[in-house]
């Protein structure tokens, strides 16, 4: 009687098998709906090719990291010098990407009165702005802060943005991880059918976590080690389109077999891209 054979789960048979029979349930299932064949009409989506300055491009690396953002919180402009009160709308200093804060024509000062017994004092009253010179000296360096504080939040706002735009997903993933997901997909397809319909989707996807973290509010987007990457085109393509499925079979079995990283190289030469083409790459949800 033979010894029984014995798999273990990285076998490449094991591998295979179950690639195909996962590849064959997901058809089964998006069977029943209407593909989508536009990444446009997805909830949301990033592409990596147009992150904000400041935050470091996704690439090949080992740990799986993808993006990593810090919160970056809203900072308040300078306040205003007691000098200059009355003389700025501080209303105006609220925008960053806005004009500079105009000083007033006229503000309060003091000017030279007599009193009752003749006597000229000082009291409270309206200056014009030439006549101000405590003025003009507070506004100019108030203004070298505003400007400075200005271009800080210029450069923070997009990375703000970001992190407002994934923090929520982050949320759902967590209370419905069996009802969304979120994937990182390479390879997109820009085509338009002969009826004029728009295709544009990633022909590869692989699926990614997003975590924050709870002590530093850190975000991180990293590829999911037990989830290989997968193939989509049959979610969007049929014969109409002229697709013949037969010829993505070399690729289904060598993304399989290699498993390579979804930025590298190697998955370009899969995709049959040349290294001078743009490969853009898109995290949508």
């Amino acid at each position: 009687m033979g010894e029984p054979i014995s798999r273990h789960a990285r076998d490449p048979d094991v591998v295979r098998a179950t690639a195909g029979l996962a590849a064959y349930l997901r058809e089964l299932v998006l069977s029943a709906r209407h593909p989508i064949r536009d990444c446009a009409r997805y909830e949301t989506q990033v592409w990596l090719a147009d992150l904000p300055a400041g935050v470091e491009r996704p690439s090949a690396t080992a740990d799986g990291v993808l993006l990593a953002l810090d919160h970056v919180p809203p900072v308040a402009p300078p306040p205003l010098p007691e000098v200059l009160k009355g003389w700025i709308d501080p209303r105006a200093s609220l925008d960053p990407a806005g004009p500079d804060p105009p000083l007033a024509e006229e503000g309060p000062g003091e000017v030279w009165a007599s009193d009752e017994n003749g006597h000229t004092v000082l009291v409270p009253g309206t200056v014009q702005r030439q006549e101000a010179a405590d003025v003009l000296r507070a506004y100019a360096t108030w203004l070298l802060r505003w400007r400075r504080w200005g271009e800080e939040e210029r450069t923070a706002r997009p990375r703000r943005e970001l992190y407002d735009q994934l923090a929520p997903i982050a949320r759902r993933l967590a209370q419905q991880d069996d009802a969304f997901e979120l994937v990182l997909g390479v390879g997109l397809l820009a085509w338009e059918t002969p009826e004029s319909e728009r295709v544009f989707r990633h022909l590869i996807t692989t699926r990614v976590g997003l975590v924050v973290d709870r002590d530093t509010a850190r975000l991180t987007v990293a590829l999911t080690p037990e989830a290989p990457a997968r193939l989509e085109d049959r979610d969007f393509l049929d014969e109409q389109d002229g697709y013949v499925r037969e010829r993505a079979i070399p690729v289904q079995e060598q993304l399989v077999a290699d498993a390579p990283h979804p930025l590298s190289e190697d998955m370009g030469t899969l995709l049959g891209l040349r290294p001078y083409v743009r490969r853009d790459g898109a995290i949508r949800y």
